[in-house]
């Protein structure tokens, strides 16, 4: 679910109607002549004013406004945890220490600031030492050169525990770049970390997972992933329901084309707001409108629903020579607001004797 708020509302009706006009070029119905632009009619979209020199039709959305929805049931204030899950039943386990590197990979969706990471471990035989966890960017997709390191303190239990560290610097993992978090162990001890090795790929978007064993080459595999965490900051949410109106105003330099281009958008913005995630196909009852139905779901996906659509009066201006045409529509819709403030872990706040110094 994506929290909008006016302005974003305003940009997927001009990118949802720019779709529109692009995919349909002729938009001819002989039958009922409901809907029909001659080529070279299709319009430009603008949000609010155009910024460049107007070539009719166009169509500009503006943003009114609207009240909060202080009733809604939708209010809330909530944390909000950032966490990348990697894996999610772990079904064999593998070798740390003792000459045997393990890494594996994590590649967001979205840009990352990196709080920790963490990794199901236990303790196996000979001596405890320290584990060093690193994180580098991929190269050749293995694990390359160290950006950011940590280190897990020696311990002797025996059962799988969940290990937690913060990497310095504290790294930002850009989207769609593949990363590696290494973990190393002295040779003189063996711990174990489990793996997943047929991870859902809903929850782990992109599996990787590579080992190695003293200075030799690095395994890579791209379907299997070690059971670990990465955390990313922690927000506090506001947000509730805000009710948006917009107004669309069509103009072109014709009255026929004019009511073409709004009768266009005044069906485009009704399939729209009867569309229904579950509906399995698209209405085809003529005039036929070659819209996509996923078209029509990306706002409803979006969280933004269409309340109601009215047609307001004609007008008609001088502009030079020519006579303008033109027409406004408003649209009420109904969306959540929400604004995230990261909020300072305990360790970025605790007083310290420094403090008062």
């Amino acid at each position: 679910m994506k929290y909008l708020q006016t302005k974003n509302i305003v940009d997927y009706f001009v990118n949802s109607l720019r779709k529109v006009f692009a995919t349909n070029n002729t938009w001819v119905n002989s039958d009922n002549e409901v809907v029909e632009l001659k080529e070279g009619n299709k319009p430009q979209i603008y949000d609010h004013q155009p910024r460049e020199p107007e070539d009719y039709p166009i169509v500009v959305i503006e943003g009114a406004g609207g009240p909060l929805d202080h009733w809604a049931l939708d209010d809330f204030v909530d944390n909000v945890w950032i966490v990348e899950r990697l894996g999610s039943v772990p079904n064999v386990y593998e070798i740390l220490g003792n000459g045997h590197s393990q890494a594996f990979g994590i590649k967001v969706s979205n840009d990352l600031k990196l709080r920790s990471v963490g990794i199901a471990l236990k303790y196996a035989d000979k001596l405890n030492g320290d584990i060093t966890v690193s994180l580098s960017v991929a190269s050749a997709s293995a694990p390359g050169v160290t950006i950011a390191s940590g280190t897990i303190a020696a311990f002797e239990d025996t059962d799988f525990v969940w290990k937690w560290v913060e990497l310095e610097p504290q790294p930002i993992l850009l989207a769609d770049q593949l990363y590696y978090v290494k973990l190393e162990a002295p040779n003189d001890c063996i711990y174990y970390v489990e793996r997943d090795t047929n991870p859902d790929t809903s929850l782990t978007l992109y599996p990787y997972w590579a080992n190695r064993y003293n200075s030799g080459d690095w395994n890579i595999s791209s379907s299997s992933t070690l059971f670990a965490v990465a955390q990313g900051p922690v927000n506090k949410r506001l947000g509730g329901g805000i009710q948006a109106n917009l107004s669309l105003r069509v103009e072109a330099k014709d009255i026929h084309t004019m009511h073409s281009v709004e009768d266009i958008i005044f069906i485009y913005l009704n399939m729209f707001r009867h569309s229904n995630l579950k509906r399995e196909e698209a209405i085809t009852y003529p005039p036929t409108i070659n819209t996509e139905l996923n078209d029509l779901s990306d706002m409803t996906e979006a969280g933004l629903r269409i309340i109601n659509i009215s047609k307001g009066a004609e007008s008609v201006r001088e502009r030079g020579n020519d006579r303008i045409f033109s027409i406004i529509l408003n649209v009420e819709t109904y969306s959540f607001w929400s604004e995230d403030f990261e909020v300072d872990t305990l360790k970025k706040v605790f007083p310290t004797i420094e403090n008062y110094n």
